[in-house]
């Protein structure tokens, strides 16, 4: 996690094709997992991720990794703090 002007980056993993859609903080790497149902396929995936991270955590965009599993978003608009709480309240 690292704090910017804009916001925070943080560093993601994302489950494409998954029976089951959420966020799931994995504890033992410290990494937030995004599973999605949709394919890797034309953006849908990405698209997903954006629309369940909105939802739950706020604003945001991805700045890296957009044709790998590994990611980097940007949560607009978000302090450290707000984002640990939110996380507080996903596991």
């Amino acid at each position: 996690m690292k704090e910017t002007r804009e916001g925070i980056l943080v560093d993601v993993k994302v489950v494409p094709n998954a029976i089951k859609e959420g966020l799931f903080y994995d504890q033992n790497r410290g990494l937030l997992k995004i599973k999605v149902s949709k394919p890797p396929v034309k953006g849908k995936a990405n698209k997903r991720v954006i629309e369940l991270v909105t939802e739950a955590l706020g604003e945001c965009e991805i700045v890296s990794g957009h044709g790998g599993r590994r990611k980097t978003l940007l949560l607009k608009n978000t302090t450290p703090e707000e984002l640990r709480e939110k996380i507080d309240v996903i596991i």
